[in-house]
C-alpha cells in the first residue's frame, strides 16, 4: 500500500504536542466539557475512508470538521461549540 502524506500534516513537533495536550488538560480542569471534545475527536475520526490512500483526502483525525461543509452534517450539530471551547489552545499550536 502506497501512502503519500502531505508534510503539513505528518511532522508535528512532540514539544508542542505534549504543551497542548496539558493546555487540554487545564482547560477539562476548568470547565466540564469531556463530553463533547470526545464527541468531536470521534466525529473527526469518523471520515476515514480505508479506500483513499492519500492524505488529507482519506480523512480520520486530520481536523476537517472546522469545514463549514462539515460542520453543517446533521451528525455533527453543535460540535462548533467544542471547536469554540479550544479556539485558543488551536491558535496558540497553530502552524503556519
Amino acid at each position: 500500500l502506497s501512502r503519500r502524506y502531505d508534510t503539513k500534516y505528518s511532522a508535528w513537533d512532540p514539544d508542542q504536542l505534549k504543551s497542548a495536550r496539558e493546555d487540554i488538560k487545564e482547560l477539562l480542569n476548568f470547565k466540564f466539557c469531556h463530553p463533547i471534545l470526545v464527541r468531536l475527536g470521534w466525529h473527526d475520526v469518523g471520515t476515514f475512508n480505508k479506500n483513499i490512500t492519500v492524505c488529507p483526502q482519506r480523512g480520520g483525525a486530520i481536523g476537517s470538521l472546522i469545514f463549514e461543509i462539515e460542520l453543517k452534517h446533521a451528525a455533527n450539530a453543535g460540535l462548533v461549540n467544542a471547536l469554540y471551547l479550544i479556539k485558543d489552545i488551536k491558535e496558540k499550536y497553530s502552524r503556519s
